[in-house]
């Protein structure tokens, strides 16, 4: 194996919290084009020094901020690890904003579902998996045939299909806590838009809170077939 590997889901975490732009906030370049994309990773400490290779040291850039970094100096390590959690932050946003109406929710995410419809046209349906690979962690679905509505204009986290409710949360683990502090009601599907660690994503103390509490939780993957039932 080559020494300089990166684990699978290290790849796809850094695919999905890059939001398909380049890190530095002052450049935010499009990595992915129609064709294929122009993505770079960089090790924020040097690889030769570190031979670390864990998502941490490790962020997205397009070919010129790259180069400005590891060759021109025109950054510090300090500033580029900034940029990681910038980026982190600027997700987050996006489960918690309020909204003061639905037409400013509307104008905010419609773009947002454009953007997926485009990619799971172009690259699942057209099985394009090398470029399907990399957009699949940040995209839930195709979602023009899913007749749904939020419960709640202001809140993009939780949604009802047909007579199911669905919450989406974004944790690294899942946990018990975290059900209990969600106190969801019978019947709940959650589903846990971090999936960069697989199946773990999920504690089995969760599972088993959940089933105590008769409610189902997905995992990304889980959810897409979950999902197709409703199409």
């Amino acid at each position: 194996m080559n020494s300089r590997y990166i684990d699978e889901f290290a790849k796809r975490k850094l695919y999905a919290e890059s939001m398909g732009r380049c890190m530095n906030p002052n450049c935010q370049r499009e990595l992915f084009c129609k064709n294929g994309d122009i993505i770079e990773k960089a090790h924020i400490d040097p690889y030769c020094k570190t031979a670390d290779n864990s998502l941490e040291n490790l962020i997205l850039l397009c070919p010129s901020c790259h180069t400005d970094f590891d060759k021109n100096n025109a950054f510090t390590p300090k500033e580029v690890l900034g940029w990681k959690r910038t980026r982190r932050e600027e997700l987050e946003k996006m489960f918690s904003k309020k909204y003061a109406s639905f037409e400013e929710l509307k104008k905010e995410v419609v773009p947002l579902l454009l953007e997926n419809q485009t990619i799971f046209t172009s690259y699942y349906l057209k099985e394009n998996k090398v470029l399907w690979d990399k957009f699949e962690a940040a995209i839930l679905s195709n979602n023009r045939k899913i007749s749904f509505r939020f419960l709640d204009e202001t809140n993009l986290r939780e949604i009802m299909i047909y007579d199911k409710k669905l919450i989406f949360v974004y944790e690294y683990c899942l946990s018990q806590s975290d059900i209990i502090r969600l106190s969801p009601e019978e019947n709940t599907v959650i589903i846990n838009l971090h999936n960069w660690n697989g199946n773990s994503c999920i504690s089995k103390q969760a599972y088993e809170m959940a089933a105590a509490m008769k409610v189902e939780l997905l995992t990304m993957k889980a959810f897409y077939g979950y999902i197709n039932k409703f199409r």
